[in-house]
Order: C-alpha cells, then structure tokens, then sequence
C-alpha cells in the first residue's frame, strides 16, 4: 500500500471520494455508530490491502496512518463493514449506493 499517499490525495484533489460519501444513502443515529466517512473508507482500505474477506480488514486495525490519509476517524471493524446497514431505517437500499451498500 506504499503508493496510497498518492491514490488518496488524487481522491481528494478530483473529489471522487467526497461525492462518493455524499452519494452514500448510509445514516448513523446512535452515539455509539461509526462515522460515516470510516465505513466506506475502511472497505476502500481493505480492497487496495488485497483483502478478499471482512475478517482480513482486522489486520489494519492498528494502523494510524492509512485511515488519517482519507480523513478517516478510525478503521471501523470487520463486522460494522460486512454489516454497514445494520442499525439503518427499515428500508431497501438495494441499487441505490454506489459505494456498494
């Protein structure tokens, strides 16, 4: 993931990831949900790590630069990501994001 310094700063140079957000249709309301930017941010760090299954995104857990390199609070874990609607509004989200929630 060496070359990540420069993914991201053209991710944010061209705004793709902050429309990407934007076009999420994902809204947390508990204190205790992730911020929104982690959870797609996390999924987006653990395909560029190679990572073929939500149970590998643990491995970046500790990491303090990646997640501050797209402006992430934290790398959010394995089961919030596998998971991202649970706690959403009873509502079909399907075809609607396209982050791929």
């Amino acid at each position: 993931m060496g070359q990540l310094a420069f993914f991201a700063e053209f991710l944010e140079t061209s705004g793709l990831f902050e429309r990407w957000l934007q076009s999420c249709p994902l809204r947390y309301t508990s204190p205790n949900a992730p911020k929104l930017v982690d959870v797609p941010g996390t999924w987006l760090l653990g395909s560029l790590d190679g990572h073929s299954r939500y149970a590998h995104i643990g491995a970046l857990r500790g990491d303090g630069v990646y997640p501050e390199v797209l402006g992430m609070n934290k790398i959010i874990g394995d089961a919030a990501c596998a998971d991202p609607r649970s706690g959403q509004p009873d509502q079909d989200h399907a075809g609607q994001c396209p982050c791929g929630y």
